[in-house]
């Protein structure tokens, strides 16, 4: 075996000869190749194309001139039939010029008949040149495989596989940039990592590579945000092994990136659930402790003002003024115990929506008699809707707890102000509002003051009585009826609550 491949132990021989002599003095010479002969004889062009159309030949000898056929028309047919195998002249009548010109027409030799001595060395040297020509033929066949092969993978992976020489400037681009940047690998070359990332993110890895480059070291799992098509962010994961010359000096890198993107807008998404689960335990927290603090303040009182009522000590007077905080204890216990429960309600999907025809006028003038001694005390006044017609299809239960919830809180967070209640008749809804002159809600507390356990300081509320789930109902009864409701506020200078109610 010779450089992998083996050369023939029988030889497989085809003769154009018309002449029995000379096809016996080809047979002697074969016999001297040092093969195991197998000789088949074409005598017409018929034989000889049939011949070569069906068997398979190591080797083909052909006479110069035949009867109506000739070298040229043999040779013509081989390289249509059997173009990889050799054909060597075998003539006696041959010139130089004709030679020559059979060779550049791709036949391997020509012996004379005078010179037949020389045919085993020809037919040797022509196997030798067949089995060269075959290595490289099935070499440069593997070749082209491997390089289909490699670029069906790249094509078919996710990951954008790259070369930068030693300034980091790329000098290889899969197709799986167009994906990442909606750029074509020729617009890749030239650039370097860097041009595609963020300013800070840029400055950020061009030090981490200097110091990977200056130690020659590969790239592991280094991650970095690019500028990707459309101008989003994207996340990649680099990876890549130096290339070494045999100076052992640094040429490049060769690399692959994965994009993580989504793995890591997961992992961000997963850290703010997580911020968002705390700081939720830690409101529900606050948020037992104010419920116990709503419940137990009330209690002490009524338990107080209890014995004071029953102490004969006491004058009737006394006991007048007593039995008023009594009330407002009572009352104040029984609000607490409601919200609980209308909370419990809407989280369980049990509240019942019950529609009638209700007069807004009637409505708000009953819940604004709960208020009166408050305003009175605080020195607020309360305008009330201009429409003391109105009537509206909706439930009234319902409507009656957003208005007190809402003008509860108006009158609880205004000192020597004013309350507007109103109301607005819109395409398919009525917008309805409580507006106060307030202490106002701060911008970054605005986009959380209608969730679940959320207030806006639990130590400010300590100087407010409430159980801090007002709003949170608001919004659940709202929706309920089909509405929106949302809030125009700013800190110190009072706030508006909107809420609408669709037209039925």
């Amino acid at each position: 075996m010779e450089n992998g491949i083996q050369l023939p132990r029988t030889l497989h021989v085809l003769s154009l000869e018309d002449s029995d002599i000379d096809f016996e003095l080809v047979t002697e010479q074969l016999d001297l190749t040092g093969f195991q002969i197998e000789i088949s004889r074409a005598e017409t062009e018929f034989e000889f194309t049939s011949s070569i159309r069906n068997n398979y030949f190591d080797i083909i000898l052909a006479d110069y001139t035949l009867p109506q056929f000739d070298a040229f028309g043999a040779l013509e047919l081989c390289q249509k039939y059997c173009p990889d195998v050799p054909f060597i002249c075998v003539s006696g009548s041959i010139g130089e010029i004709k030679a020559i010109e059979l060779l550049k027409n791709g036949a391997v030799d020509y012996v004379i008949k005078d010179r037949m001595e020389r045919l085993p060395f020809a037919i040797k040297r022509a196997l030798d040149e067949a089995r060269i020509k075959l290595e490289h033929k099935n070499a440069q066949e593997a070749l082209r495989k491997s390089e289909e092969r490699l670029r069906d993978i790249l094509f078919s992976s996710a990951d954008w596989v790259w070369e930068v020489d030693e300034n980091g400037k790329y000098t290889y681009s899969s197709q799986r940039d167009i994906d990442l940047f909606n750029v074509t690998p020729n617009e890749i070359i030239g650039k370097t990592p860097f041009d595609f990332m963020p300013a800070e993110e840029a400055i950020r890895v061009s030090i981490l590579f200097k110091e990977i480059t200056a130690n020659k070291l590969p790239i592991k799992d280094l991650e970095n945000w690019n500028i990707g098509k459309n101008g989003e962010p994207i996340c990649l994961l680099t990876n890549g092994l130096p290339i070494i010359d045999q100076d052992g000096q640094l040429k490049g890198y060769r690399g692959i990136d994965k994009n993580i993107t989504e793995r890591k807008l997961a992992e961000q998404e997963l850290i703010k659930a997580k911020e968002r689960a705390e700081a939720s335990d830690r409101l529900k927290t606050a948020f037992m402790n104010n419920i116990s603090h709503e419940i137990r303040t009330p209690l002490n009182g009524i338990l107080g003002f209890s014995q004071i009522i029953t102490d004969p000590t006491f004058s009737e007077l006394e006991k007048e003024g007593h039995y008023g905080m009594l009330n407002e204890s009572c009352d104040r216990l029984i609000n607490t115990v409601t919200n609980i429960m209308d909370i419990s309600l809407l989280a369980s999907g049990n509240q019942k929506v019950v529609k009638t025809e209700v007069i807004l006028f009637e409505l708000i003038s009953h819940i604004h008699e709960k208020f009166k001694a408050s305003c009175q005390q605080k020195k607020i006044t309360i305008s009330m809707p201009e429409d003391t017609k109105l009537k509206i299809l909706t439930d009234e239960e319902l409507l009656s707890k957003i208005f007190y919830q809402l003008i509860d809180n108006a009158v609880k967070f205004t000192s020597n102000g004013t309350i507007a209640i109103g109301c607005e008749k819109h395409k398919q809804e009525y917008h309805f509002f409580v507006k106060d002159s307030g202490i106002g809600i701060s911008e970054e507390y605005k986009n959380r003051i209608f969730g679940n356990f959320e207030q806006e300081d639990f130590a400010s509320t300590r100087k407010y009585e409430g159980t801090g789930i007002g709003l949170s109902i608001v919004k659940g009864f709202v929706e309920l009826l089909g509405g929106k409701i949302w809030v125009n506020s700013k800190k110190g200078k009072g706030s508006t609550f909107y809420f609408s109610i669709p037209i039925e």
